[in-house]
């Protein structure tokens, strides 16, 4: 395959921690492992508002840095642009402005994108309608003369599946799906099964040690490992109810709660009183292998995932993982055979739980298995299947 250009548009990105981020971080990465030219324009680095008005009205100041051979630009809105976003704002959520917006978030973007990707011969947008610069990627990619690929990362019903996200994916050449129930929820949504190629996530295998992690944190018993945010979104209230259950069966049991706190949920988190319930709060990544390797069992009884890039991570140690039945994970988890599935009760929960906690042969078996899934997704490899999308859009664009 011959080098490509290729310009990656995002809210935000890496160093910032998430599902999305980590895919394009990946992404971008791998495409220059493969021989690939790569820039990455972005909003948010440093800190992505998590109210709604800030993540459409705020900026961080424009910057550009290169690490491992990519790119990253920091875009910001013109003068005038910024002083016109709480406009686009309040006129995103009403059909009958919607249009205005788009040309007014287009009119306070497309100028710093233009400069940061011009001469690509491809526009790869991860994220949706509502975040609005996807329709400013949309534009560039028109005025380029080049093809719009979108990566949405859909959530069913939470995320990425409404009215506002089909108008942009309309927009595009390809829109790469992460799961099958993805693409079949894309193309019910309107759009053609033939572009809507289905490619997930990749996987780094790392070697690890948990001795250092147990050891710092006094841990010997069976250990049950929870990494990501601490919001109902992820099941970390219906994990708090599952362990007092868990630990009442099997008491030589301990659960480590890793990962950033949301100040805008509180929960009733009295179980942290118990010795063996440690929260180890925010990890690095070097801590975050260590607690892959360490634990015995990785649970994230998460109800919106629009991948499961973690459970793959957990594998990457031989670890068999814990979910709550939603379709992401049925495909993900049954269809590899590395986990169980428990319903959206703290009950069904505590029963998968303890089901692996008491069953070393079942954790070996399914652990196995979940590697042997994890083996097959190397992010070269996913990036070598995107730029076939890429080039397969690339040749239909210069067609029509």
């Amino acid at each position: 395959m011959e080098s490509l250009k290729i310009g990656l548009v995002s809210t935000s990105c890496w160093p910032l921690v998430g599902g999305m981020e980590a895919y394009l971080y990946r992404l971008a990465n791998s495409h220059v492992e493969n021989g690939h030219d790569v820039a990455i324009a972005t909003r948010f680095t440093e800190s992505r508002p998590k109210d709604t008005r800030a993540l459409h009205t705020s900026h961080q100041s424009p910057r550009s840095y290169t690490e491992q051979g990519v790119r990253t630009d920091i875009v910001a809105p013109s003068v005038v642009g910024k002083a016109l976003l709480p406009l686009e704002y309040r006129m995103h959520y009403r059909a009958s402005t919607l249009g205005l917006a788009k040309k007014l978030v287009s009119f306070a973007f497309l100028s710093a994108l233009r400069r940061s990707l011009s001469g690509s011969d491809v526009i790869h947008y991860s994220g949706n309608g509502r975040e609005m610069i996807g329709f400013a990627a949309a534009d560039l990619a028109r005025g380029l003369d080049v093809p719009l690929v979108i990566t949405p990362h859909t959530h069913a019903g939470h995320w990425g599946d409404g009215p506002i996200d089909f108008d942009l994916y309309r927009h595009a050449d390809r829109v790469i799906a992460l799961t099958t129930d993805e693409q079949d929820r894309l193309t019910a949504g309107g759009l053609e099964r033939d572009s809507v190629p289905i490619i997930g996530h990749g996987v780094d295998l790392v070697t690890a040690s948990g001795d250092a992690f147990r050891k710092k944190h006094n841990i010997e018993n069976t250990t049950v490992l929870f990494l990501g945010r601490k919001t109902g979104a992820k099941g970390y209230p219906l994990l708090l109810k599952a362990i007092p259950l868990v630990l009442e069966k099997h008491p030589n049991t301990s659960f480590v709660l890793a990962g950033a706190d949301d100040p805008a949920e509180q929960f009733n988190d009295d179980v942290l009183a118990d010795p063996r319930v440690i929260d180890v709060g925010i990890l690095s990544d070097e801590e975050r292998e260590e607690a892959y390797a360490a634990c015995d069992v990785f649970c994230l009884p998460s109800i919106a995932e629009a991948f499961g890039l973690v459970y793959v991570e957990a594998w990457g140690h031989r670890k068999p993982v814990v979910g709550v039945r939603i379709p992401t994970l049925v495909e993900l988890i049954l269809g590899s055979g590395g986990g169980l599935l428990a319903d959206n009760t703290p009950e069904s929960l505590a029963e998968a739980i303890g089901a692996l906690v008491e069953d070393p042969a079942l954790r070996k078996k399914l652990g196995d298995a979940g590697y042997e899934a994890a083996a097959g997704r190397p992010w070269t490899k996913v990036a070598s299947d995107t730029a076939s999308v890429y080039v397969d859009a690339i040749a239909e664009h210069r067609r029509r």
